[in-house]
Parts: C-alpha cells; structure tokens; sequence
C-alpha cells in the first residue's frame, strides 16, 4: 500500500495554537489523556462542508459561536451557540461549520474514554443514543461541567480518579435527556479495521498483517469488506485523511509534515488524496481559519 512515514500517535498529544480573535486570543488545542479522553477546539473564519464524515467515537460538541449543520440522508440538525450534540461511534454525517455574523465559528469537542462510557452505562435504563442527540436549552452548569470535562483532560496534575468523575458527569447529563451514551457491542468488520489502523496510520500496512491481527484469512477480510460496500484501501485512505484534516484543523504543522504523518512521502499526491475525499485542498482548510 505504499512506502509511510513511521510518526505515532502517542498516548498524550497536545498542540496549541492562539488565534486573535476580536480583542482576546483563542487557543486551539487537541488533548488527550491516556483512559480518560479526549478534547478540542476549533475555530474557522469562513463556511467549510465536510462530506461524509465517519464518526469513529462517540463524542459530546459545544457550539461556542456561529452554527453547526450535521445532515444525515433527508435529516439535518441545526445547532446555535449554545447548544451541543452527543453524537454515537460508528455514524457518518455531512457536518457543515457555519460563521456567525462577525465570520466565527468556534466549537469545543469532548470524547470520552470506551472503558468509562462502558462503566456508565453498564448501570443504566434508559435507551442508548442511535445516532445523535442534540441538547438545547441547555442550562448553565451544563457549560460548566462541560468546561470542567475539557479541563480534567488538560489537567496534568489532577488524579486520574477525579478526572474520571469529572467526565461521567457529563454523561449524566446526557442521561438527564433520557438517553445515554454507549460503545458499539457488536462492531462491524469495519469498525474492527479501523480501530485497529488508528493506531497506527502511517504504517506501511500489509494486507496479510491486517487480516491477521482481525483474526481471518486475507480472503475472508476482503469478501467482508465488500459485504460491508468497502475495501482495505477505502478504509486506509479515508482514516489517514480524516486524521490530516484534525491536525490541519487544530495545529499548526507544515502541511508537508501532516503529510508524512498520515503515510504520504509526497506532498502534492496527499493534497490530491485530500482535495478527492473532503472536495476542498488542505491548504483551504488553513485559510478558513
């Protein structure tokens, strides 16, 4: 599948970026803490649409300003500031990020860990969320907890068992909604590659060492695959670009760096893979910023 770079992805990432924005700088920022979770913050200057966008985990968005669009077959979800979505793993939207007036977009984002989304719902009654669920008319402390999740993750010093509270909390909140958050129990061949291709996307990844690690013979993963309408290298290239697009979202890495990172020796040939699966180059998506 082609000669990759050897960069991982190490258990803890941070990048920071501070943008001027009106007269106060926005830090941009992905984090995460090994078996806690993940975090981020976006901000764009101009209306970006992301096709098809697969959603590997569940995940929890606050819209700071401007407006998120997540559309699904004839569904779409408008969401304000404001208002945030809890959105389950396994799914895929069209996702458009729209500026308010003032040309902002602003978003944090909150993933929490599998074995603590397991444990939260392992005691629950109410049904688990199928695809999205939006919370509006959301009221203060929602915020609040929210901004303590986010900050438990960033927080180096705080132990870890108080961190973990602090993220099932916000899945009480989902709860409070009358839903709950939960992990896919039965994965798909799907989900199962690309679990298994995150965690290590620039490898120079072999057919035989994939369907290995799947536990089924080279065949029997492609005739899967094709079951499921897709393929090995469908499936390789979509979660490389989809990891390009978060490090040009939220770094501010040399577009050729992103590349190697995500198995691409040459610049121009990542650009084209890009500009084919998200319809817009890399280099746009820094601009609309």
């Amino acid at each position: 599948m082609g000669k990759v770079a050897t960069a991982q992805i190490l258990p803890i990432i941070r990048h920071d970026r501070v943008l001027a924005v009106a007269a106060a700088p926005v830090a941009r920022k992905i984090e995460q803490r090994a078996g806690l979770g993940a975090c981020g913050h976006v901000v764009q200057r101009r209306d970006l649409l992301l096709a098809r966008l697969v959603i590997d985990h569940g995940v929890l968005i606050l819209v700071r300003r401007g407006e998120k669009v997540l559309r699904q077959g004839d569904s779409e979800t408008v969401l304000g500031p404001g208002d945030a979505v809890a959105i389950g793993g396994g799914t895929v939207y069209d996702v458009i990020n729209r500026p308010e007036a003032n040309g902002i977009y602003e978003a944090s984002w909150l993933m929490v860990a599998p074995a603590l989304i397991d444990r939260f719902a392992a005691a629950r009654t109410t049904p688990a969320i199928a695809d999205h669920l939006a919370l509006r008319g959301m009221p203060g402390e929602f915020q609040a907890s929210f901004d303590r999740a986010t900050a438990s993750i960033t927080a180096r010093d705080l132990p870890d068992g108080i961190a973990a509270q602090r993220l099932l909390e916000m899945l009480a909140w989902i709860e409070h909604k009358g839903f709950h958050l939960a992990t896919r129990r039965a994965p798909t061949v799907t989900h199962r590659l690309r679990a298994l291709l995150s965690a290590a996307p620039a490898r120079d990844w072999a057919a035989t060492d994939i369907a290995g690690a799947l536990g089924m013979s080279e065949a029997t993963l492609r005739r899967r695959l094709a079951a499921e309408d897709t393929s090995l290298t469908a499936q390789l290239t979509d979660l490389r670009m989809s990891l390009a697009l978060t490090l040009l979202q939220v770094t501010d890495k040399p577009v050729g760096e992103i590349a190697h990172e995500v198995g691409y020796e040459s610049a121009s040939r990542f650009a084209t893979r890009f500009r084919a699966r998200f319809g817009v180059s890399p280099t746009t998506i820094r601009t609309a910023d």
